[in-house]
């Protein structure tokens, strides 16, 4: 009994640090986003970036961290930039985008 309760502890704590792991990401990017899209010359892909970013926020923000990362994602396929997450970040994002 006591090591299933110390099992279900562990998952418990694996569960909101993976998950607290993935919320931060969208700051992460959104930041990557600001730092790079000045740099962008096409002012038409610039706008739609900045636009994607803002959604981005606001999904966050919502708690929506899984649309909050795909709409980074494609606010940085857009624009042209090259946006990194960490470790444990990219291998949630990884496998949510089985093929």
């Amino acid at each position: 009994m006591r090591s299933l309760m110390m099992g279900m502890a562990f998952g418990a704590a694996l569960m909101f640090s993976v998950g607290g792991a993935w919320a931060y990401t969208c700051p992460v990017l959104v930041s990557q986003l600001k730092a790079e899209l000045p740099k962008v010359k096409d002012q038409k892909k610039k706008a739609e970036a900045e636009k994607l970013t803002a959604e981005c926020e606001k999904l966050h923000t919502a708690g929506k961290h899984n649309e909050s990362v795909d709409k980074c994602v494609e606010a940085g396929k857009v624009a042209g930039i090259k946006l990194t997450m960490s470790e444990a970040a990219q291998k949630i994002y990884d496998q949510m985008h089985k093929k």
